[in-house]
């Protein structure tokens, strides 16, 4: 029981990030390479990422509470279809419920900062749901009353936040102003620079902002497309039986390495793969991003799975049994995904106009020898091809 319920926290943890846009960084690392490779045209947005990902995210995590509840439980207890003798020991689930009611009850009601913060928070999914949802023909929502790429996801994060630096934590009809003196004291805001400066994980925006980087130097180099031209050995392979099996290297190589470390190599050089076999670039990039979040088999794949490691209560063996037979369903749950609702939403069936329109600015010329290009692009030396617009 106890196994069951740490590897529950972790592994819920990994999958409810791929809901939503901001919900983990492989999520934005997708949209911040794919509006770099292809000039912001994607049609990445936080409500359309939803659309496509929060069902795969119920379904995958529906499948894994029957898997740990038959692993760990037994199937007896799956839907607790069980006889009396047979179930849980009733006394256990009242201590548990014990336990979970005084830790409740140490929460205390809530306050008027945290119903702010709330408040704000509610206000900030709305604005990003309801800024642009596209329809079959059409467009529709707020943002479409401004110039087009004025207002984004960013800069709705943006307002939101210098709110909370504005927004007082209490009440002035409530305040305390002391009993010798009548003298108005500051208003504390929701957030201060200081609570900022020493929480926020800087660490991880640098990596973020490094892996977009990353992504600008491969398409102006032109490595991501001499890779994505490597890689072409696929084009025998069905696009969907291609992608399942690159979603498979992927979600076992992020067992090893970061999920955002895995999301910056991965998907530069995918994209550009696609774009050469004339294929959806999300077609490929959308799965991979969401794979890069399944790691369900070691405890040095995710922080989550460290942190219930670490608790004592589980060996690696018994996470990587229960993590590999999620790791194989889950890819299939997105794989059908991707060909089904997700190949609907997005078009997958139709190269769209804006890779075409990166794809015909660019072109690659074989060489013998290095080749020194001076002009409007930056200089570039390969051996064995060159990639410019102005040609």
């Amino acid at each position: 029981m106890c196994k069951c319920l740490t590897l529950s926290i972790c592994y819920s943890a990994n999958l409810g990030g791929t809901a939503t846009l901001t919900g983990t960084g492989p999520n934005l690392i997708a949209k911040g390479q794919i509006d770099t490779l292809y000039n912001a045209g994607s049609p990445i947005t936080f409500s359309s990422w939803f659309v496509y990902a929060f069902p795969i995210m119920i379904i995958c995590l529906f499948i894994t509470w029957c898997w740990l509840q038959f692993w760990f439980l037994g199937w007896r207890t799956l839907f607790g279809c069980c006889c009396k003798a047979q179930r849980l020991d009733l006394v256990m689930e009242k201590s548990g419920k014990k336990i979970i009611s005084k830790e409740y009850e140490k929460l205390g009601p809530v306050c008027f900062a945290e119903k702010a913060v709330l408040g704000h928070f509610v206000l900030l999914v709305i604005l990003w749901l309801t800024r642009e949802i596209k329809l079959a023909d059409r467009s529709v929502g707020w943002a479409l009353l401004f110039t087009k790429g004025y207002v984004t996801d960013a800069s709705i994060a943006i307002t939101i936040a210098v709110l909370l630096f504005i927004f007082p934590s209490e009440l002035f009809c409530k305040r305390d102003y002391g009993e010798t003196s009548r003298k108005i004291k500051p208003v504390a805001p929701l957030l201060d620079w200081k609570s900022v400066h020493e929480k926020l994980p800087w660490n991880v925006i640098i990596l973020l902002g490094g892996g977009f980087a990353l992504a600008d130097a491969c398409k102006a180099s032109g490595l991501s497309r001499w890779l994505g031209e490597e890689m072409k050995v696929f084009e025998v392979v069905p696009p969907w039986l291609m992608t399942i099996i690159i979603m498979y290297i992927v979600s076992f190589f992020t067992e090893i390495t970061s999920n955002t470390s895995t999301a910056t190599i991965f998907i530069p050089v995918l994209a550009e793969l696609a774009t050469g076999m004339n294929i959806h670039p999300l077609y490929i990039v959308l799965p991979v991003a969401v794979t890069t979040s399944f790691a369900f088999m070691l405890p040095v794949a995710t922080p989550p799975n460290a942190i219930v490691f670490s608790y004592g209560h589980l060996r690696v063996v018994d996470m990587a049994k229960a993590g590999i037979v999620l790791n194989i369903v889950c890819v299939l749950v997105v794989s059908l995904a991707t060909n089904t609702w997700g190949y609907a939403f997005f078009d997958l069936g139709t190269f769209p106009t804006w890779a075409s329109s990166v794809l015909s600015s660019t072109k690659t010329i074989p060489l013998c020898k290095p080749v020194y290009i001076f002009g409007n692009d930056t200089m570039f030396n390969s051996s064995t091809m060159i990639r410019t617009s102005s040609l």
